[in-house]
């Protein structure tokens, strides 16, 4: 058709007329490459998310808003089993924004320690859920395991009150939190973390939750 027009411009067109047209066919080439670029995009992203609920993971992505944005099926799974909340919606359940506006105001004044996570018990299983943020975005990434049983972690070598403690730690509570549960003060608890640390020979708070979690 351009051919066409190209062959008759100086008799169907008055001069600067066909200046639009060009423009116009720029604009369609363009928009057609967009659009395959935008379709190659969703496939990347539905194999991404395949790929994550094969790893027994769920993703949730948030706008600036905390509106979910993009869920996984796992995700979406879980967050009705776990939270009661509507199979399609883009609002997160009320347990979890508040949770997620807590994380963020901790972020912004002492920055998100790692271990910490918000942890959901429902018939004998826990869902762990983890802020994982940036400037740009933010992400929840949930995953689901049975309860850490104390009686699985002596198998580590350590003591039963170090067990309760450790299996604690695992679930993402603090000191304090701790404590309270086990009706101990705070310093006592920590010191049952250094002789988890020394006995499991790792340094870190979340070194020794890992070991736990995988001992479960």
């Amino acid at each position: 058709m351009l051919d066409r027009l190209s062959l008759h411009r100086s008799q169907q067109f008055p001069q600067g007329a066909w200046l639009p047209v060009k423009l116009l066919h720029r604009f369609l080439i363009q928009a057609r490459r967009n659009a395959v670029s935008i379709a190659r995009m969703a496939d990347e992203l539905a194999l991404l998310r395949k790929a994550v609920d094969r790893l027994d993971r769920g993703v949730v992505i948030l706008t600036r808003n905390q509106r979910i944005q993009i869920a996984t099926a796992r995700a979406r799974q879980w967050l009705v089993e776990y939270f009661g909340s509507p199979s399609v919606t883009d609002r997160l359940p009320d347990v979890l924004q508040s949770w997620l506006r807590q994380r963020t105001s901790l972020r912004d004044t002492h920055g998100v320690r790692p271990w910490e996570v918000l942890v959901v018990h429902r018939e004998g299983k826990r869902l762990g859920v983890r802020l994982l943020s940036d400037a740009d975005q933010t992400f929840l990434l949930f995953e689901e395991r049975k309860r850490v049983e104390p009686a699985f972690l002596e198998r580590l070598g350590i003591t039963r009150r170090e067990a309760e403690v450790l299996a604690d730690v695992a679930e993402g509570k603090t000191d304090t939190e701790i404590g309270t549960r086990l009706k101990i003060s705070p310093r006592t608890v920590n010191k049952h973390l250094e002789n988890i640390f020394r006995k499991l020979e790792v340094k870190t708070r979340t070194a020794a939750a890992l070991r736990a979690l995988g001992e479960c």
